[in-house]
């Protein structure tokens, strides 16, 4: 069988779409419904490898330009019949092809470790290993009394979501939770050039530099948002003495994802943190009512984070807070066409 490459056509194929899509996520994948958006985002470079003589696409893929010189790569997906054949290799090859040669930019994407196809993938067409998103699991969350969205079943659970660290039983692992709280500085973020400077500076001690979603980058669209809406701020570690280029910060984000559909909540509180300590108090300013004020009537959340030199194996030494965060044991893992971030 050959393929050809050419742009998705959401009148055409979004039943072959359907079909590739049929096992993904257990049958819950969010791309047959979005597809139709992507097809007609101008930011997007929306993909399919079809087959050359009934034009039914095989396997299909997205670059959507979502920073200035940056693309992100994402919805690869190949047809079961047409696996092993190289046509993620083909079509992410491609992807990057067109995001350089006609926009200018650096492809960007993620995948999860147990994901060693995709890794191999990204390999082989010269994308680099530059990091891990941190993220904890939904189907632990979800068990939180009051965060899960359902499951389709007549049981629906009504009681009230607690916070995130108030759901977990941090609080009561502590004796005062405003020791925490008196322990460093919170400023709300107004402008990118200060924003910028905040991910410079923990850029140099050892992070992305980038604000971080659930698998993903945070685009500029949704940084724009929080900005506007008061929903972005810099947290700092009250060091007395503590120079400026050694001060420990973090930043809080709050973004809202609609593809969350496992919780009742659909904020995501992004973090970007220069040390394991100053990331626990962010943790506790995110579930203070500065932030929970600002979610629309929730107050649950799931958070997504990167942290200078976090540990990943050693947990003895974390702080309650970052102990009791379910992680993911699946590792985020962040991929890049540059070394450049």
């Amino acid at each position: 069988i050959s393929y050809k490459l050419r742009e998705f056509d959401a009148s055409r194929d979004l039943d072959a779409l359907h079909d590739i899509c049929r096992t993904v996520y257990g049958g819950s994948d969010y791309l047959p419904k979005t597809a139709p958006t992507l097809a007609s985002d101008p930011n997007s470079s929306f993909l399919v490898a079809a087959d050359a003589v009934t034009d039914r696409p095989a396997a299909v893929g997205n670059a959507r330009r979502f920073k200035p010189n940056m693309s992100w790569l994402e919805a690869i997906r190949t047809c079961e019949k047409h696996r092993s054949r190289g046509l993620a290799r083909h079509l992410t090859q491609s992807l990057i092809d067109v995001s350089r040669n006609e926009h200018g930019c650096e492809v960007y994407s993620c995948t999860v470790e147990s994901n060693i196809a995709m890794q191999r993938v990204f390999e082989r067409v010269g994308m680099m290993l530059l990091g891990q998103i941190h993220q904890c699991s939904f189907d632990e969350l979800k068990r939180l009394p009051g965060w899960g969205a359902g499951d389709g079943s007549d049981i629906i659970d009504n009681r009230l979501p607690l916070p995130l660290l108030q759901s977990l039983g941090v609080e009561s692992s502590i004796e005062d939770e405003n020791e925490a709280m008196q322990n460093m500085e919170a400023t709300t973020v107004n402008s990118e050039q200060e924003l910028s400077a905040s991910l410079q500076h923990i850029m140099a001690r050892g992070g992305i530099g980038h604000l971080v979603g659930l698998y993903e980058l945070l685009p500029n669209e949704a940084i724009h948002d929080g900005l506007e809406a008061g929903r972005l701020w810099k947290v700092s570690s009250n060091s007395n003495g503590a120079a400026e280029d050694t001060k420990n910060i973090a930043l809080v984000a709050f973004v809202k994802e609609e593809k969350l559909s496992s919780l009742r909540s659909p904020w995501v509180c992004s973090i970007s943190a220069t040390s394991v300590a100053i990331l626990e108090e962010a943790l506790w300013f995110a579930c203070s009512s500065s932030c929970l004020d600002k979610l629309d009537g929730h107050v649950a959340f799931t958070v997504a984070f990167d942290c200078c030199n976090f540990p990943l194996v050693d947990t003895k030494s974390f702080p309650p807070a970052i102990k009791a965060l379910p992680l993911t044991e699946d590792a985020c893992l962040l991929f890049g066409s540059s070394k450049d971030l």
